[in-house]
């Protein structure tokens, strides 16, 4: 899953340009080329659009919804691109999630995985929970992590999205700890470190 708004997409018009036209002998499209490349590498999604006559290299669209020039998230499944804006986002969460005590958003997620989900959506879900780990999540050992791991046999595995019994990104398994769940290693590895200091 990854973030699509039409500034991103307008920071890599001169690439694409480049790209599309490089075996084609057109002095027009070079021509825009080198305006292209004069706006710089944050341009303007508007003056990239009015410089090219169309808007065709900067439009966002929701692939549900159909509303265009929003920010969405790609979740591209197999060699599909599927855009969802926010609000679509917003109102399959509140779909799958009716009539629940509304939780925090990564509990929520858990909970939806708890339950079956066809493959590619569960997929998604369970993405957007470790790139949310990955960004949010604070590490409680740092400092003893090297010593835990050289003092442990660490085997981590990829959780498959529709084991409904495993919420979770990751499973780490080591003697002393057994089985733990995280959407990080560094969740994994504070479970298991601090099942280890319970048993001392």
């Amino acid at each position: 899953m990854r973030l699509i708004t039409r500034q991103i997409l307008a920071n890599t018009v001169a690439d694409s340009w480049a790209t599309q036209y490089s075996d084609k002998a057109m002095p027009d499209k070079d021509a825009i080329l080198i305006k292209l490349c004069k706006l710089g590498e944050n341009p303007d999604p508007d003056t990239v659009d009015k410089l090219i006559g169309n808007d065709s290299w900067t439009r966002t669209s929701c692939s549900e919804c159909g509303v265009g020039g929003v920010d969405v998230v790609d979740c591209e499944y197999e060699d599909e691109d599927i855009m969802l804006c926010g609000n679509c986002l917003r109102c399959a969460l509140s779909i799958i999630g009716e009539g629940k005590k509304a939780l925090p958003i990564n509990d929520y997620l858990r909970e939806v995985l708890c339950a079956y989900l066809p493959y590619h959506q569960a997929a998604a879900v369970m993405e957007l929970l470790h790139d949310m780990s990955k960004a949010t999540y604070q590490p409680k050992y740092p400092d003893l992590y090297l010593e835990f791991m050289n003092a442990n046999k660490c085997s981590f595995s990829e959780n498959h999205p529709q084991e409904t019994n495993k919420p979770y990104y990751f499973t780490l398994f080591t003697v002393v700890s057994q089985h733990v769940m995280g959407d990080c290693v560094e969740e994994c590895l504070d479970k298991a470190i601090e099942i280890a200091q319970a048993k001392q």
